[in-house]
């Protein structure tokens, strides 16, 4: 399922996209495939990578609002992550295939340092060297997290990172080597890919024992992907679910998140915790004394104010005052 892409006549520096997906929307990025190398040829790629490219690719703790607040909640974990630049914004690619018009809308590219000019570019800049150069950008972002590695071990931490902070990459299927030539470190992502997560029965894919990805909810409505998230719950994952109330803005605290998320189809009903105090959701389970084969919804409360909130649309769960459960109709059926 590979992603065609053609040049464009009226900006012949840029590039047009034409995704052919699979059902289940898994999209391969063939663009940026390339061929696993050994550690001491990386090395060599990586230097060769620099020379083309001088600024790093991997962001640190504070570079953006999605990891931002790691080193206070989840102190255990050094957090870098990659940022690109999301769906089809570079207009070359779309990073982000099954990105909805709300998703899209409500997107936190352009929240806090995002909105920067200097920012768009270096996301752009990124991006643009992964597609020019894919054997250099994997050289380097290899030598990063082993870079990034040694620096937390020397904090007495673990290493963490986000490969996708505003783009939805299938680096499982792309670059396996990425997890198997790294595994102490903890790897973990958002996806709206559920082909990524989920086989065609429903059945759990095999991830990478350190890659940790959440299935992120596109809302409650009838092209949303409910059934797929109410299914990956049922198979005992995390779902992101943003939720119509609103975050804390300087010393005004958030909104309350409901608690509980009912499904009218199945009568089942799954549990919401608060997905804001941090972002590894693979530590969810632990942190909140889970069942085993629990399903977890990780509510989020919109960022950016009424504005967003509009923008937002059906992406956003509603929820009135005071309410503590929310209740899903048969959508689908």
């Amino acid at each position: 399922f590979p992603v065609t892409i053609a040049r464009s006549g009226k900006h012949p520096s840029r590039l047009d996209t034409t995704t052919a997906q699979s059902k289940t929307g898994l999209q391969h990025v063939t663009s940026i495939k390339s061929k696993p190398r050994k550690p001491k040829q990386r090395k060599a790629v990586a230097k060769e990578g620099r020379k083309k490219r001088k600024s790093k690719l991997l962001g640190a703790e504070g570079s953006n609002p999605k990891i931002a607040k790691e080193s206070e909640s989840v102190p255990e974990f050094a957090t870098k992550g990659l940022s690109l630049t999301p769906s089809d914004e570079s207009g070359r690619i779309n990073t982000c295939s099954c990105a909805t018009k709300e998703c899209r809308a409500a997107c936190l590219n352009k929240a806090g340092r995002g909105a920067m000019t200097f920012t768009q570019k270096a996301r752009l800049a990124k991006t643009d060297f992964m597609l020019d150069n894919p054997h250099h950008f994997m050289g380097m972002l290899h030598d990063e997290i082993d870079a990034h590695e040694k620096s937390a071990t020397k904090k007495g931490k673990r290493a963490a990172v986000r490969l996708n902070v505003v783009s939805d990459i299938p680096y499982e299927k792309l670059h396996p080597e990425v997890f198997e030539q790294h595994p102490n470190v903890q790897f973990y992502d958002y996806t709206k890919i559920h082909g990524r997560l989920m086989n065609p029965d429903g059945s759990p894919k095999q991830l990478p024992k350190n890659y940790h990805v959440t299935l992120s909810s596109t809302g409650v409505h009838k092209e949303s992907n409910w059934k797929h998230v109410r299914q990956h719950l049922n198979n005992g994952g995390v779902a992101a679910m943003v939720f119509a109330v609103p975050a804390s803005r300087g010393k005004k605290k958030g909104g309350d998140l409901p608690t509980h998320v009912h499904d009218e189809k199945t009568g089942k009903t799954y549990r919401v915790i608060d997905g804001d105090i941090h972002d590894h959701r693979h530590l969810d389970h632990v942190y909140n004394d889970a069942k085993p084969g629990e399903g977890l919804i990780a509510g989020l409360r919109i960022k950016g104010g009424k504005k967003m909130l509009e923008k937002a649309g059906d992406f956003a769960v509603k929820v009135q005052p005071g309410q503590t459960h929310v209740s899903i109709p048969n959508i689908h059926d």
